[in-house]
């Protein structure tokens, strides 16, 4: 947001009669010794119909804190903490490949497919003991019913005073037995089918013992989402179970390595903030804070690596983008501070206009010492409180100009 500031127009300069400017050093309501020292070329006169014409207004020039900043080269990278690999926990052949270089996949996502073996024969052997179980409970099944039988009708013997009361025992101990081993026979397939569901899940296959075809093949699921910055496989590939298949980073969240030169490192604490534009994506900046400062330089080079991280939710950096990285340093006091509208420059010079009476105004040469979206920080030149023109400023610049050349 631009910073607003008081504009006073001609008119009410009139009105408020004689105003003492300081401005550099110098009183702008100049005496008559003082206007005799500067230089024609540097008045504009107008008339006040062409003040007001020109929509001139004026502007007190204020004190703003004043931070400097470092500038330079940085690269994009992977944060290491957020990398992880994608391997088989079996060797075998590569019979699908769902996933290509640079591809972002989402947890669970199958990115691959190898042939397994071990999956085979574990659904095999299970869905085979399944089957005899099944078989096993339907034969005890039928052998509780007859001894349910058996029991109502001893009982009934019994009660009638037929048969003694060690058949009837007897009967009840053989219902019992049978139950037992149904029982049994129950627990076992909910063993062997939790067994197989645990051994296949590991092999990332979801064990179905009514399904007609076996699983051949071990899926790779991404554990976490990401993108895919390494890739080993083709089709067909045979790969074993230490082989490092994919390579995928988690870029929701980057690095920034910044070089600094040690007499700059001094100026920099953790936290900092940053604002960082890539070569790639010139109108977009992005924004984030210093959170590492090395204590000494790499081997290979003079310079000092500082990194900070980057919010990059919607994956638009890249590692090994460059750019250009601007780090704030603490504020050094305050400068005064022009709106952009106040700033005229002609060749290699910079100035501004300062209101003197009788509808004059001088040019004052300016040094910059920084430039944001809301105007320029001054090194030299102007001081706060003093009146500067903020709006009309071209057309003075103009009629300068058109003096300068009209004396040539």
């Amino acid at each position: 947001m631009k910073t607003a500031y008081p504009l006073l127009t001609f008119s009410s300069l009139a009105l408020a009669g004689l105003v003492f400017l300081s401005g550099c050093g110098t009183s702008q309501t100049e005496s008559p010794q003082v206007e005799k020292q500067l230089a024609s070329s540097d008045i504009v006169r107008l008339t006040p119909e062409a003040i007001q014409k020109s929509g001139i207004q004026v502007a007190v020039v204020s004190d703003r804190p004043h931070s400097s900043h470092i500038t330079t080269i940085a690269e994009v990278k992977a944060d290491e903490n957020q990398v992880f690999h994608l391997s088989s926990i079996v060797g075998g052949r590569v019979i699908s490949d769902k996933a290509n270089l640079g591809d972002t996949i989402r947890q669970g996502q199958t990115v691959a497919i190898i042939r397994n073996q071990e999956v085979v024969k574990a659904q095999a052997a299970s869905i085979h003991e399944l089957h005899n179980n099944e078989i096993a409970i339907q034969q005890a099944k039928t052998r509780l019913k007859l001894a349910r039988q058996n029991y109502q009708r001893e009982k009934a013997l019994y009660i009638e005073g037929v048969s003694p009361r060690k058949d009837l025992l007897q009967a009840q101990s053989e219902m019992e037995l049978a139950q037992s081993t149904l029982s049994g026979y129950q627990e076992h397939e909910t063993h062997v089918t939790s067994e197989a569901k645990a051994l296949l899940g590991t092999y990332g296959v979801d064990f179905n013992s009514q399904s007609e075809h076996l699983q051949t093949g071990s899926p790779i699921l991404a554990p976490r989402s990401g993108v895919i910055t390494r890739k080993t496989i083709t089709l067909g590939d045979t790969v074993s179970a230490d082989q490092i298949l994919y390579e995928v980073a988690d870029l929701s969240r980057v690095w920034l390595d910044m070089t600094v030169y040690p007499q700059d490192l001094a100026g920099l604490r953790l936290g900092q903030s940053i604002r960082f534009t890539s070569d790639s994506l010139p109108n977009k900046v992005f924004s984030g804070r210093i959170n590492y400062i090395p204590a000494n330089t790499n081997a290979q080079s003079p310079m000092f690596m500082v990194r900070a991280f980057l919010s990059n939710p919607d994956y638009s950096l890249k590692p090994g983008m460059f750019g250009q990285a601007e780090i704030d340093s603490a504020p050094k006091g305050s400068k005064p501070f022009i709106p952009e509208s106040a700033l005229q420059k002609y060749g290699q010079e910079t100035f501004v206009f300062i209101p003197m009476k009788e509808g004059r105004y001088r040019k004052q040469p300016v040094e910059i010492e920084s430039h944001d979206s809301a105007g320029y920080l001054i090194r030299s030149g102007l001081k706060a409180g003093t009146l500067v023109v903020t709006q009309g400023s071209f057309t003075l610049k103009g009629e300068l100009l058109k003096n300068q050349f009209g004396e040539e």
